[in-house]
């Protein structure tokens, strides 16, 4: 029987990268939503889901908007269920908070490609392109993290894993972003010069971690 996957994310258009191009490769059928297009008159659609895969988002979770409100209890009934989830950046906040971790602001935002090192997942280890304001404090409520500083990068809980990370972006992805929030946004600039900085490797990287990622919440 097909898994039911939704993947929920910010802007309007496609905006999956490496993430789309994997799921349409690997033959994975899923579902494109937005996430403020959640409310009370929808939210027992997504009853069914079997994978909920969260993107990213300008917004904070912290924010008291209705659809991040819907969002989490989406995702509380998802781990009460036991269903398998996947968190990206603002994503694995939202997973993370639900958890019972603080979502604190950084002092300056991340923006561009960040070396990470896991002593423990030598295969996640690397650069990744990173685009966060907020970030996970580390909380023991999870079981494998891997920690930089005191941003939670990486955790896994049961059949899900959050990531604050961006493995989906690719160039296009990147430039559409910057296009999308205009050149008279202040991280514009650097969306744009961190183009340079994408890695030729990206996309294996990228699929590598996913594989094991779906190969994880099919346990």
């Amino acid at each position: 029987m097909t898994q039911r996957t939704a993947v929920f994310q910010h802007f309007s258009f496609p905006c999956l990268g490496h993430l789309g191009t994997f799921l349409d490769e690997s033959g994975q059928p899923y579902e494109t939503r937005v996430y403020s297009d959640i409310n009370a008159s929808n939210w027992g659609d997504f009853d069914t889901v079997d994978r909920l895969i969260l993107l990213g988002s300008p917004a904070s979770v912290n924010d008291d908007d209705d659809w991040i409100n819907w969002m989490r209890k989406l995702v509380e009934e998802h781990l009460m269920k036991g269903k398998p989830t996947f968190g990206i950046c603002f994503g694995s906040q939202l997973i993370a908070s639900v958890l019972g971790a603080e979502i604190a602001r950084l002092d300056k935002p991340r923006i561009g490609i960040r070396p990470l090192h896991f002593p423990n997942d030598p295969l996640s280890s690397g650069d990744w392109f990173c685009f966060h304001e907020d970030h996970i404090l580390p909380f023991e409520e999870i079981g494998a993290a891997h920690v930089e500083g005191e941003t939670v990068y990486q955790f896994e809980y049961g059949k899900t894993i959050g990531v604050q990370f961006h493995p989906e972006f690719d160039e296009t992805t990147v430039r559409t972003i910057a296009n999308a929030i205009g050149e008279e946004n202040p991280y514009y600039s650097r969306l744009m010069e961190a183009l340079e900085e994408i890695p030729a490797s990206g996309r294996d990287r990228a699929f590598s971690l996913f594989s094991r990622v779906f190969d994880h919440m099919a346990k």
